[in-house]
């Protein structure tokens, strides 16, 4: 273990040799390839990454920024290890380990000394689909300012950035954005895989215009977090309470673009609106039962630009156990926000892969720095819809009825929403999204980092508070298995041919938040700062 002088020495010196790399492009349908970026969930999104000359399969959370990994069994090559122990809260879970660093690939981009969080203890996770969690938002999370607090700002600048600011950081020459689709699962059949887009400093050829979408600025460094004007059913608007974040416009609200939340979560109001307008909803905290069929019409507005929403993101088929045997019901995938609203601030609304599903999305730095203001060409986001609202009601049709075809019979309403509310020792569930139900792990709820405790260098996530409610949210409390097919996601790296000079930035940890230390994790900060 080194010094910390002796850390920012090699890391310097690693940078100045960063070798020249190539672009490249690959989809999960070529089977066996070492970079491919996949999911076989419509809840859960990976994509493959190099670290330490073995190979990682890690969730892809736009909601986090750093990067930790479960490396037990693996023969890592460390470039340095620390004894800085850190810990990250989840909405479902935790995971504990020391800050390290090795050499890190994604796609033919390669980062030197990479930091991350080597796990050694996790829990509640479930592991079966990847080996850690990559964030791509900002150096907000739990690595950089815990190197901060125990190193310094010039340490952590140079030691601790998120992956993807410290893979910009090493190149300015690089465009900073990154672009992802998330590809929609819909065929019933189990062999199929769905392709969605996951490119760094490219834009996809079949969306070259997204350059002329709104520019949508984030409105705090924690999250990428976007001003939104609206939400109609069905042609009606609903009307939102005034924002409860500082800058956001009259009459908008403040949205999370979180692809590491499965389902996205709005006030109880908002999805109330929704699933009110389907006639045979049931309400059972925390979901609403709804029949099948039900594809009521859902478009989300940004800077004058309508998103429709897919009728098969608003309601999940799902398979539960019963004495009698298996019945298969519908669940909303649009669920209530019950956050304590005076311990979590920074945004209105989280916008979750139920939602993204319905759009192409770039991420753009703009002129980021960690500890500056966002403003000028500060970071922003542009979205470009991919449902087609004219075609998506009789596509809906379509795939609902293929899917509940190779479903258990359906079971009425009443008893759905009585299960959907039940606890989980008495019945167990397999949600899918329109694809033919299987047994697997439940899904991560969702990935914010909270600003770092100022007392100990510990921080808290919000997992303490948050983890039973975001168990609700996933699967009322009931062992929910996530049964969808495979969605690919296509990946293009940017080539790059010259480092950065005498500069070297890190990728960090990732998301929610972490602690460091044995402080009480009721009591640690829970707060969002903006």
């Amino acid at each position: 273990m080194l010094t910390f002088n002796a850390l920012l020495s090699v890391f310097l010196y690693a940078n100045a040799a960063r070798a020249a790399s190539s672009g490249f492009r690959v989809s999960t349908s070529a089977a066996g390839l070492s970079d491919v970026i996949s999911t076989k969930t419509n809840n859960i999104y990976t994509v493959n990454i190099t670290l330490g000359g073995e190979s990682f399969v890690v969730q892809l959370d736009t909601g986090s920024s750093d990067l930790w990994l479960n490396t037990t069994g693996r023969n890592l090559q460390f470039t340095n290890t620390t004894d800085l122990n850190i810990t990250e809260g989840y909405g479902m879970g935790s995971v504990s380990g020391w800050l390290s660093f090795a050499d890190m690939t994604i796609g033919d981009f390669s980062v030197p000394n990479q930091a991350f969080v080597n796990a050694v203890e996790i829990k509640d996770m479930p592991m079966t689909s990847f080996d850690g969690l990559l964030g791509m938002a900002f150096d907000t999370a739990i690595i950089y300012p815990v190197v901060q607090k125990n190193w310094g700002t010039e340490a952590a600048d140079a030691l601790a950035r998120s992956p993807i600011t410290n893979l910009f950081a090493l190149d300015p020459t690089t465009p900073n954005f990154f672009d992802v689709q998330l590809a929609r699962v819909v065929s019933p059949d189990s062999n199929d895989v769905a392709e969605g887009v996951f490119l760094i400093s490219q834009h996809d050829d079949a969306f070259q215009n997204i350059t002329s979408a709104p520019m949508l600025r984030s409105l705090t460094s924690q999250h990428w977090s976007l001003a939104m004007d609206s939400m109609t059913v069905n042609g009606t608007p609903f009307a939102f309470n005034a924002s409860r974040v500082l800058g956001v416009p009259t009459g908008k609200v403040a949205a999370v673009l979180d692809t590491g939340f499965s389902l996205s979560q709005i006030p109880i109001a908002a999805a109330n609106a929704i699933y009110e307008s389907i006639p045979g909803a049931v309400y059972s905290e925390p979901f609403w039962a709804v029949p099948c069929d039900a594809a009521p019409t859902v478009v989300f507005t940004f800077s004058g630009q309508d998103i429709p929403v897919h009728p098969l993101d608003l309601t999940l088929t799902t398979v539960f156990s019963t004495p009698s045997g298996n019945i298969t019901g519908c669940l909303g995938s649009f669920q209530g926000l019950t956050l304590d609203p005076t311990e979590f601030v920074g945004f209105d609304l989280i916008l979750g892969d139920s939602f993204l599903r319905n759009v192409y999305a770039s991420y753009n730095y703009g002129n980021y720095q960690p500890n500056t203001t966002f403003d000028g060409q500060g970071p922003f986001v542009q979205l470009l819809p991919t449902t087609d609202g004219s075609t998506m009601q009789a596509e809906f049709v379509a795939n609902r009825t293929a899917a509940l075809a190779l479903l258990p019979p359906l079971g009425d309403i009443a008893t759905v929403s009585k299960l959907a509310s039940s606890d989980p020792s008495n019945t167990t569930t397999t949600t899918t999204t329109d694809a033919a139900s299987s047994t697997s792990s439940p899904s991560i709820a969702g990935a914010f980092e909270n600003s770092p405790s100022s007392s100990s260098g510990s921080t808290d996530s919000w997992g303490a508070k948050y983890g039973t409610i975001a168990l609700a949210l996933l699967g009322a409390n009931l062992a929910v298995g996530v049964a969808l097919l495979g969605l690919t996601l296509t990946m293009c790296m940017r080539s790059q041919s010259q480092s950065a000079p005498g500069r070297y930035a890190p990728v960090g940890a990732r998301p929610l938040k972490m602690q460091q230390g044995d402080e009480d994790s009721e009591r640690a900060q829970l707060r969002y700062s903006d």
